[in-house]
This record gives C-alpha cells, structure tokens and sequence, in this order.
C-alpha cells in the first residue's frame, strides 16, 4: 500500500511553490534598520536586503513592496557612492524658496478629492496617524507622509488643510495640548517609510492655521525620525517624543529638550489621562519595553517574560479601563506574528497570550508566515472593555478575550464577504469615550461604530495621492490618468469624476494621440495593460513582451507621438510594438548600457526615429528609432554627480534637448542641448539645491522650459533672466511628472502626496514684476552712516513702495518711500527689515527681507558657525595668495562646514590673511565674551604658524591686539601630533572641543562693554605649517540693568484708568510705561487689562413630573419666565433664566427578536431558549420610564453527522450544507450535499444552514482510503500565479485524460472542462473578479487541489 499522506504532501507543496509562502530562514533585518538613518550608505542597505530575499519569490503582505517604494524613492537622491543627504541641505532648499515672495503660476488641484474605485478599493492616499480635539470630538486631524495634516469639522465627511507651505508637508503624528486645544506638536516626515524628510518635531499655537519650529529640529535631531509624540494632560509643559535615536523630554513647552534614553523608539502610550505612567516600544532585533513613573524623565527596561530574539518590533497599548492591564505585540524577525504579551501588574511581568494565527500576514484565515511588522504595526485598547483588543498590519484582527484568540474583523480586499478596509495600518485608536474606532492606512482613514462588522471610508475631501506619473489627452482637456503608490491606476473622465481601473501600485501610463479610447497603465517592474474603450476595462498585454516584470519599479512607457498603435517600454532595450501591444520586438540587438535598466526615455515629437534614453547617470540618443545608440554622457559640461531623472525634447527640433538631474547641489541640476547632446549647456545657476525630478519645454513660441524639483516647479525662458519659482498656490511637495497641455496653454503637475494639480503656462498669462533688491551698505558702523536701498526688480515696475520695520528712518538726498532706489538714515540701531512692493499694469507683487539691515552693528548673542557661507564676513588678502576660504570638513558640529587657512601651500612666510567679522554693538551688554572653535596640527617645531586676534571700537579704523596663539602667543595651541601632510580634521578629537591638547579659547572683551560699532578680526601669519580651521564663533554679554514687569487687573468695571492717565473701556495688554529707579536703570511696565461685563445665560432642562430649580421652588408644569441674578466669579453679576419642560408621559414596548443559538439582551442576560417574559425599564432623557417586553425566538440548528465507514452523513432536513477540511477550514470543493465520501484520508465537518441560521458539526476522521497501485503522482505548476486570469497549467507526470474544475470562494463551479490525454500545457484566460479561487484537477482516481489567485 502506498504512504496515505503522500498525496497530501504533494498537495502542499504545489500549493507552497505556486503561492506566495514559503519557509524561511532567519533573516537579516539590518536592511531595516538602515532604511531609517540616512547616514547608512544606501547601496549598502540595497545590498543587505537584495542577499536576504535573492532566490525567494514575491510575498505579497511580507513588506517587500514597500521596500521597494523606498529604493526607488531614495535611489535617485543618493551620491554616485550612496551617500544619503543630509536633511539639512533639503530643509535650507525650502528656507530659500520660503523667502521668495515673487511666485509666477495660478495653480489649482485637479483631484481627486474623494476615493477612486468601488467599496473594496476605495483608497485615496497613506494615512500615519489620527488624532481628536481634546473637546470636540468630531473634530479629528488626520496625517499624511507626504501630504500634510488634514482636519475636519464634521467626523471625517469633509477635511481641509492649513499646512501646504510648512516647510515639510509629511507627517508621522501629532499631540494636542488638552489644557489648551490650540496648542499642537506635528512630528514631522513618514515614520513608517521614510519616503519623505523629517524635520523633527514643529509647534502651533494657533489650532494648526501657522507652524514654528522647536528644540527638537533637523540639527537637534540629526536627521532622526521622530515616531510618537505626548503632552502630559495635567503639566502641559512636559512633552515627551519618541524618536529613532531615543526618548526625548521638554520640560518648558518644547523650547528645548533632553535626551532621557537612547533607543530606536517606535511606539509610546500613556496609563490614563495624567498619569506620569508611560510605556515606550522599541524597533529592530532586540525590540523591547520601557517604562517611565516620572512623566518621561527616565525610564527602565520592563521585560520580565517577554522575548528577547527573534523579533523586529513591538507595540504597546494601555487600557483606559483598566490602567494596570498593558498589552504588547510582536512582530518576528521574519515580520510575522511573534505573539501578543499582556500584563496586569503594570508592566512588572508579562504573560504570552497568543502566537497564532498569523494575524501579520495576508490571509484571510490568519495561514502562512511571515509579514511586514517592519512597516506597519498597530496595536488598540476599546477604552471600554479591557479584553477588546485590535491588531493591525495588512488587516485588522479582533480578540474578545484579552488576546487568547483572535477572528479576522475586515480585510484588505474583502475576502469570504469580510468587511473591506484597505491595506497596511499605520495608526489605530478610539474616539474618545466611545468604541468608535479609527484607522489609518495606505488608503486613508476608516472607522466602525459597531465593533467592526462594518466599515466607512472618510477619504472624501483629502487631496493626498501619491503619483509616479500622469498622462493626459491633447484633445479632452478633461482626460487624465495617473499610477498611484499603494492605490492603483487612476482615470479622470470628468472635472470631478476619478476612478481606480488597474489595482497594485500603479506606475507608467499614457493615452494614445490619435483615439482617446487606447489607454496604457503599468504595474511596478513593467507589467502593462491596455484598454480600448476609454477606460472601462483593462486587458494585459505582456504575453509577447518578453521582459515583462523585469524592469525598474516604475518602468518607462511611451505612445509614439505620431504614429497609432505604436508604443515603447524601456528594460534593458527599447522593446516596441506597432500593433498595440499584441506582438513586441526588440529595437536593437543588443542592450544600450550593459545590464542597466531603462530609468526613462522620449521620442522625439517631430521624429519618432530619434529616441533618448536615460540610465543612471548617462543619456544615450538614437537617431534610427532605437537600432543603435550613442553614449551622449560625457560632452561639453555635462558631469552629473547624481541620476539624470527627466528628459524632454523640444516638439519642432529632435535636436534641441533638456535634462535634469537630482542632487542637493545647485550647480549641476539643468542642461541644454542645441545639438542632440554633442554639447551641452549648464543652466542650473538659479535652482535650489534639491533634486529636479522631470523636465518639460513650453513649446509652441516660447523658448520656455519647466522643471519640477523636490519643492516645486521653476520656469526659465529669454525673459526670465534665469529661473523663477513658478509656485503660486502651489503646496510645498514634491513633483513627479509635468504634462503640458499645449493647445490650451496649461501645464499639469503629477505631485507625490497632493495628487494632480495644473496652472495657466508663464507666457498665457500677465505677469506683475519680480522684486529684487541689495541694500549697500547692509551693517553700518553709525546712526550717521547712509544707506541706500536699490531696486533690481524685473519685469518693468511703474511703482514703488518701500517700507522699514520698525520704522526708524528718514529719507534723504531728496528720495522718499514711493522712490525708486531711496537713500536713508537711521534714528536708532538695531536689525531692521525691508520691504519692497513694486506694481506694474499686470499687478504687484512685494518681498521682505527679514533682518537685512544692521544700524550700529549686530547685537548680542552673536553666533556663526558658517554653514550658509560667511557673506557677512570680509576677507583682506594683502599678497592676493593663499587666503581665508569656505570649506567642508568633519568632525565639528553642528553642520560640516568651516573656515581655513591653507598654510601647507602657502610658502610665502610671514604674510598675513585677515577675515574681519560684520559690525558689532555692543551698547546694551556687559562681560562681554569672545568664545570659539578650532583645529590646527602643524607641520613640525620649524615651520611654525600663529593666530592673533584683534578687537575695534571705531568700524575697523583703528585696532588693538586682544589674543594671539602659537608664535607670539599661547605656544602650546595644537590640538593634535603634528602632521607633515595636508591635513584636515577627520574626528571631533581634532578640534579643539576634544582635544587632549588644546581647550577652546576663551577671549574676554569686557573692555568694550557698552559700545557700539565693534569689529572682530582673525589674522593669521604664515609660517608655512599646516592648515588652521575656524568654526562656531559665539559673542555673548549679559544684557544692562533695564527690567520688565507685567501689571495684571482683573476688574469688572466699564473703565479703568491707568498709571499713563489714560481710562481704557476695553481690555488690553499693550501699554507700557517706563519708570525710572534710584539706581538709573529703567522698570518698563506693561498693562495686562481684563474687564470683565455682566452676562445673562438660559438654562434649558426637561424633567419628568416636577423641577427644583436654585430659587427653591418646586415647578409641576412648563415656564420660561423664572430668572435669578448671580454674582460671576470677576464680581459680575449674572442673569440666569429657567426654560423648563414638564413631560409626564411614561411609555411600553416590545422588542422582537429572531436569533440564532443565543442572544444578549440589554438587560445583560444571554438567553438560549425562546421567551416571553423578560422586561427591562430604560429611563428617557426627559426623565421618564419607558418599559421595554424581550419576545425571543431561538432558532436551532441540527449538526448531527452520522459516519458510516468514510461515508458521512449529516441529519439535517431542509438545510444547506457546505463541507470543510478541518485541518485547513477550508472549504472542500463541490461537496453541497448532506451525503459526502471524501476520497482522501483527514479530517471534515460540515457547516449546515437551517432557517437562516449556519452552524459548524464536529470534526470526523476518516482515514483507510487506498490509492490504486497504478495512479500516478500527479504534478502542477500555476504560471504566474497571482494573475489577472491569463494564465497556463503545466504538467510534468504521466497525464491522461482529465477534467479540471475552479470553484469561487462559496464553492459555485465557475469553470469545469477536460484535459486531452498527452497534453503537458493548458491556457486560460477567464474574466474572473479579485480574490481566491480553488481549482481540483481530477485524473482517474486521484483528485489534486490547489490555489489560483486573482488580482
């Protein structure tokens, strides 16, 4: 006899090598790590995660796709080594354009606004976190990774934004002061992803509508993700933040703050409100739990009973019910389901609940390893049950119990009639008081009302999608389709009308130029799909396309520009097909850059022969439709230091030819090219050091040409005297794509987070003058001194008006305020800003810049750490040699930036090199202090350099020796050994801050308290050593004796008159008045004035039968005219008035019920049998009694099974029956009848519907059945599988004739036919709905099953 498990083994394995499971070896999670610091090299992360998964399949739900996303992000942002940038260069970038007043466009989001697709796949864009306002409860914040904070008024039905220019428009999470609701911290960037840049933590004071920054910022933080952020309800100074580098704590309302533990922190939730209780999670492999007693000003490792390998991340929730009840989930190392930890002591031990099922996978019923807890891990408490737990990953799971079990509570596309909620949770929490519970995932936002047996989307309203790349129709303004991350490919067939047509994340698309009915979409790794009638369905085209799915993550595709049915999709050729995707050949024989993909390519408009290819840092051209390629990388100027990303070509001339580049450098961002790339010409000075993403030239007969960049679009053209910022309206995001809709002068912007937006083109519309102005001189030394502030505006300005802040200045020599370029002088000193409004016929426009005058100096504190330059700063070069200059080092901080003195070229002994700082005043400031840092090595005891330092008090007239080092001076200033080569600092122990050498100097200046127009200066004499670094220069006094107070009077009278003789009849806190003390310094007092009015209110109350209301007396029928006068807590009085309701009315009802088994009453009690008599009393909110009747009808339902050898019948009549395999749960093919002779041994029961009612029989064994000694071992593969119903069974046994069947999910046939006797391949191709099918393949005796999957 024949093993009788063999079949079963075959079985599985099938289904183990078709699907998307398979066994997994430990794996390496460092790729993880490294994903979130941008100081891990990025090929190094690339290459740690490509080892982990090399020969493994795809796993859908196992996070692979969202690495994925990351590399395709972060890859064209990096160095030519991988060299992440530092978040400083990208946030400085926005700095600048946020100085930028003159913005050219009129741009308008096109959508969508509201979730394209049906109920199961209704996304609209990534969704971090939620959060409720502390007492309106229906209004709630929602937080995008790329698309800001949104909020809305009214429970998620509409939403709107504020924060379009902060500087960063990503968000992780946010806490809102509960004492002060309008006080709010937004942790900024995408914790989960790391898809956009992080900024550290930002503050508002005003309920979200204008945010600043905190001490928690990019260069506190050091380019860290912040993940988690609370404001301790009961000191709202407190503000504890968990970040990727550790737990920090502010204790004065994020001013500044401390580091109290050091970890990769990803989780943090407080016992109760108030409590000082908290618990953090950590991330990586030895994930673990803290617990803080002090409101976060320590904390301590909790992890008695929890694991300690084999783990990636956990989460801990608290219940609000039961504060000492602490749950914790895991996710494995393989970013499945580890377990679920609780705790009833708070945290002091733990107990394992649960390690199964799989509740961190893909399937519905909880099978399968692995998931991707490194993404997306989200644990919450029902503040109302402490045993009602929620975890999310790609679905949500439910326990009832605490944890013990668990049942899958809605699903990612809706499997088995499950409630649809999409993929991928990154937040999950409770509205306040309630079980109403909220989602945040890749789709949007999501809540239930009832425990999760339903759903809702509240998406409608946010404008977030994430776009790879749109196309559009050149003939109906009104097409438009899109590739989307997370959501699929999106069609705009009206002004407000979008839909989801292709699912996955969709990536390249365009529209045929000549019928828009041909449209294109894509899939990541270049799998396409074509529809010919406008969008209604999809069809995939890849069956001749050979390299199909082996392309880059969003593989190139292009409709020719003139002729039909003629498309292009870039691998490692141009593969093209000339009859709409049914056949696809190659256009050259061999690959055009070795074993690198495509990253992008056009075809020429007036030439289809001439072709561009982009791949990696090289532009290739074709000139004979992709036959052969020329290498046009290295010509003329063109040098990238990072990928080339866009490229387009002018519409009449093959030849004339743009690029852009990435990079956070400004020099090596633009090119142009007048002859197909054999020269080339840098047009990058103007742009911001971020990457330019796409390009695209205006046409028709402009000379014009766009980019969109990392923080917006920028035009140049003949006009424009070098670029513009072309951002008007426009929030501050990152643009993917730009299409120009020629024919109606409009130009459309494919964004990642703020979906599709367009703007008239430049040269459509009028545009007002660009303001631009110097001022000469920017520091004076005297209030004598003048200053002439002169305008460089472009665009022809007929007017002028200039405005000084604060306003300290006469005009001179004849000019005034409305004067072109006004001459001035000051009354006071200080810093002053300008600024300028210039008109002309088209309208005006105005720039300020802040701080740009200093009248007597800069005042103290004075800092400079050189790292935006030292343009405040001059250079005197006595020799015109080797001189101060700017440069990029390491070891100090913050930045990378210093001066230097290069002494090891410079031969010339004894010469001199002075950089003099700007003016300073010090008139108001006392112990005055000079404090700086430095590195120097030298060379050897011979050469030997030094370095004075010298103080004026007359604007540099005259100066006076105040420190000098090395030869002269302090002889022991070296802050290293010496070295004989040409040096510069490596570490922080070669400055002088670490040095075992040499301490940072300290230079008093107290001699020159008191006085303004004073000048610093750093020489340096040559001895022909080694290099002298300079950085973070710091001026610090102590301010004079002036003080400051704040009056308050609280009053409640109409008037009061104050100090100043003046009666104020309205509250104020803006006069002052100075009073001078005995001892000559100034007490200047501010006026806090509230007057308090009398007030009047109505109390409403509804009461049943009688009322005693604060009179005393007893009221037995209805009244609106009692008042009583009460006297406020500010002595006012208070009119109060009664508007009172007698209802006497006292109700009955009945409730009926049909259930099945049992059912629980609201009287708590949980019946099993029909009844009658229950009542329950319910008390109206009148006050009355409304007595309610239970008329139960328990229905049953008959699961008896009566086994007969391996025959099973079940005993029920007038039902329904459907068997199962309890082994799997899974439902057994065909198998409806109340009779079932199963022919493989195991385990069934059957699940029986009686009179509405289903219930599951016991399980039976039944085993003895024998396999024929001449069956044969059947053998299938699936290919591919998943699919989208195209696709082919292959045999490699003996087959003979055979029949296949596929059943849908509730066991209908929805395909039965035969296979011939002989045949080793069988081809389908069925129009069938996502979701999982079950196929049995029967020959002879022997029946096979195993799995199809449909997108």
């Amino acid at each position: 006899m024949k093993n009788p498990y063999s079949l079963f083994l075959l079985i599985i394995t099938i289904f183990f090598t078709t699907g998307y499971t398979y066994a997994q070896s430990e794996p390496n999670n460092s790729w993880i790590d490294g994903m979130q610091d941008y100081t891990i090299n990025f090929n190094n992360v690339v290459n740690v995660f490509e080892d982990e998964y090399r020969g493994k399949p795809y796993q859908k739900g196992h996070g692979w796709k969202q690495f994925k996303r990351w590399q395709n992000f972060m890859e064209p942002r990096v160095d030519i080594d991988g060299n992440r940038p530092h978040p400083a260069l990208w946030y400085n970038a926005v700095n600048q354009q946020n100085l930028v007043t003159q913005n050219f466009g009129n741009w308008s989001p096109m959508g969508p606004f509201d979730a394209p697709g049906s109920l199961n796949s209704n996304g609209i864009g990534r969704i971090n976190h939620v959060a409720f306002h502390p007492t309106n409860h229906d209004t709630i914040f929602a937080g995008a990774p790329s698309g800001g904070l949104w909020v809305s008024y009214n429970d998620g039905i509409s939403w709107q934004t504020f924060t379009d220019d902060l500087t960063n428009i990503g968000v992780s999470d946010l806490a809102i002061d509960p004492n002060n609701p309008d006080t709010m911290y937004l942790a900024t960037g995408d914790r989960d992803a790391g898809d956009t840049y992080s900024f550290g933590l930002m503050k508002s004071t005003d309920g979200g509508v204008t945010w600043g920054s905190t001490g928690l910022s990019y260069s506190v933080s050091s380019g860290k993700r912040v993940t988690r952020v609370l404001v301790h309800p009961k000191s709202s100074n407190i503000i504890i933040v968990a970040t990727r580098d550790g737990m920090y704590q502010s204790t004065n309302y994020g001013v500044s703050f401390s580091l109290k533990q050091s970890g990769p922190f990803n989780s943090l939730s407080m016992v109760n409100s108030g409590s000082d209780t908290l618990f953090a999670g950590t991330t990586g492999g030895s994930a673990t739990v803290y617990r803080s007693t002090n409101g976060g000003s320590s904390w301590s490792l909790v992890n008695s009973g929890l694991p300690s390998s084999g783990i990636n991340r956990v989460e801990v929730a608290v219940s609000p019910s039961s504060p000492n009840k602490i749950y914790a989930v895991y996710g494995a190392s393989n970013s499945g389901f580890y377990g679920l930890y609780s705790s009833s002591n708070y945290g002091n031990t733990w107990t394992l609940k649960s390690t199964s099922p799989n509740i961190l996978g893909w399937e519905a019923n909880g099978s399968g390893t692995g998931g991707q807890s490194w993404y997306d891990l989200t644990l919450a408490v029902d503040p109302n049950n402490s045993n009602t737990i929620y975890v999310g990953g790609v679905n949500i799971w439910k326990s009832t119990n605490g944890g013990s079990s668990w049942s899958i509570n809605a699903h990612w596309y809706g499997a088995n009639g499950l409630p649809y909620v999409h993929a991928d949770h990154h937040h999950a929490g409770f509205r306040p008081n309630s079980s109403e519970f909220y989602l945040g995932t890749d789709g949007g936002v999501y809540k239930t009302s009832n425990g999760g047996s339903s759903w809702t989307a509240l998406n409608d309203g946010m404008n977030i999608t994430q776009y790879y790349k749109i196309s559009q129709s050149q003939t109906d303004t009104t097409l438009l389709i899109g590739g989307s991350q997370d959501n699929g490919t999106h069609l705009r067939t009206s002004t407000t009308n979008w839909n989801r047509v292709v699912g996955g994340d969709g990536m390249d698309n365009d529209v045929d130029p000549n019928t828009n009915n041909t449209l294109y979409a894509s899939i990541y790794y270049g799998e396409f799909y074509k529809s010919t009638n406008g969008g209604n369905n999809f069809s995939s085209i890849n069956t001749n396309l050979s390299p199909a799915g082996s392309g880059n993550w969003v593989t190139p595709f292009k409709c020719d520009p003139n002729t039909s049915n003629t498309i292009y999709a870039g691998f490692k050729k141009i593969w093209k097909s000339t009859n709409a995707g049914i056949s696809w050949s190659a256009t050259s024989s061999n690959n055009i850059s070795g074993n690198s993909n495509i990253d992008e390519f056009e075809i020429a408009p007036s030439n289809s022969s001439y072709i561009y290819a982009l791949i990696n840092r090289r532009i290739f051209l074709s000139t004979n439709g992709g036959s052969t390629w020329i290498d046009r990388s290295n010509n003329g100027n063109l040098s990238p230091q990072y990928s080339i990303l866009g490229v387009d070509i002018d519409d009449a001339d093959p030849l004339h030819v743009v690029i852009s580049c990435s990079g956070y450098n400004n020099s090596n961002k633009v090119f142009e090219s007048t002859n197909g790339g054999q020269q080339w010409t840098n047009i990058s000075s103007g742009l911001p050091a971020v990457p330019a993403n796409c390009a695209q030239f205006e046409g028709g007969n402009s000379n014009g040409i766009y980019v969109g960049t990392d923080i917006g679009v920028y035009f140049r053209d003949a006009t424009t005297s070098g670029w513009v910022s072309f951002n008007d309206n426009l929030p501050n995001v990152i643009v993917n794509d730009l299409e120009l809709l020629g024919s109606k002068d409009i130009l459309r912007i494919g964004t990642y987070g703020r979906g599709v937006w367009q703007s008239p083109t430049y040269n459509s519309m009028p545009n007002p003058p660009a303001v631009q102005f110097t001022i000469e001189p920017s520091n004076t030394c005297s209030l004598a001194d003048t200053v002439q502030l002169i305008d460089q505006s472009s665009g022809s300005p007929t007017s002028w008006s200039w405005q000084i802040i604060p306003n300290n200045a006469v005009y001179i020599n004849g000019t005034t305020d409305t004067s072109q370029s006004p001459f001035v002088i000051f009354n006071s000193g200080g810093s002053y800003s300008v600024k300028l409004t210039v008109t002309n016929q088209y309208g005006s426009s105005d720039s300020t810049y802040n701080n740009a005058l200093e009248i007597g100096g800069n005042t103290l504190p004075y800092n400079e750490d050189f790292e935006a330059g030292f343009s405040k700063w001059t250079i005197n070069n006595p020799d015109n040699g080797v001189t101060w200059e700017h440069v990029t080092v390491a070891g100090n901080s913050p930045g990378d930036k210093a001066m230097r003195l290069n002494h090891f070229n410079y031969n010339s002994v004894g010469q001199i090199d002075e950089l003099i700082s700007p003016i300073l005043n010090f008139s108001g400031d006392t112990l005055i202090e000079l404090d700086f840092e430095y590195a120097y090595r030298g060379y050897n005891a011979t050469y030997k350099d030094s370095l004075k330092i010298y103080v004026s008090s007359d604007c540099g007239q005259s100066w006076n020796l105040a420190a000098a080092f090395g030869d002269g001076g302090t002889p022991n200033w070296r802050t290293g050994l010496y070295n004989n080569s040409n040096w510069t600092p490596a570490t922080s122990a070669d400055w002088c801050t670490n040095s075992s050498l040499a301490s940072c100097p300290s230079v008093s200046l107290d001699n020159y308290s008191g006085i303004s127009g004073v000048q610093i200066k750093f020489v340096s004499v040559n001895g022909y050593g080694n290099n002298f670094y300079l950085d973070n220069i710091s001026v610090t006094g102590v301010t004079n004796c002036a003080s400051y107070v704040t009056q308050t009077i609280d009053t409640c009278a109409l008037a009061y008159t104050w100090i100043d003789g003046i009666t104020y009849t309205s509250s104020t806190s803006s006069p002052q008045y100075a009073l001078t003390k005995a001892n000559g310094c100034d007490s200047v007092i501010t006026l806090n004035l509230i007057l308090n009015q009398p007030d009047a209110v109505t109390q409403t109350v509804n009461a049943c039968g009688s009322y005693t209301w604060i009179d005393g007396i007893n009221y037995t029928s209805s009244t609106s005219s009692p008042s009583v006068t009460l006297t406020n807590i500010h002595g006012c009085d208070s009119v109060v008035s009664l508007n009172l309701t007698i209802s006497n009315q006292t109700t009955a009802g009945t409730d009926i019920i049909t259930a099945c088994s049992s059912h629980q009453w609201i009287d708590g009690g949980t019946y099993t049998s029909s009844t009658s008599s229950p009542t329950y009393v319910l008390t109206g909110s009148n006050g009355c009694d409304s007595t309610v009747t239970l008329n139960l009808t328990i229905i049953t339902v008959n699961t008896s099974v009566v086994q007969n050898g391996t025959t099973l019948t079940a005993q029920a009549t007038s039902a329904t029956f459907l068997w199962i395999d309890c082994s799997t749960m899974a439902i057994v093919p065909g198998q409806m009848s109340s009779i079932f002779t199963p022919t493989t041994n195991g385990i069934y029961a059957v699940i029986v519907t009686q009179n509405g009612c289903s219930d599951t029989s016991s399980c039976f064994t039944v085993s003895g059945i024998d396999l024929d000694e001449n069956d044969i071992i059947l053998k299938l593969k699936v290919i591919p599988n998943p699919n989208h119903g195209d696709f082919k069974l292959i045999r490699s046994d003996e087959n003979n004739e055979s029949e296949l069947i596929i059943y849908s999910s509730d066991a209908k046939v929805i395909y039965r036919g035969n296979w011939s006797a002989g045949k080793d391949e069988k081809k389908l191709n069925l129009d069938l709905s996502p979701g999982i099918y079950h196929a049995a393949l029967t020959d002879r005796n022997q029946t096979l099953f195993f799995k199809i999957e449909i997108f």
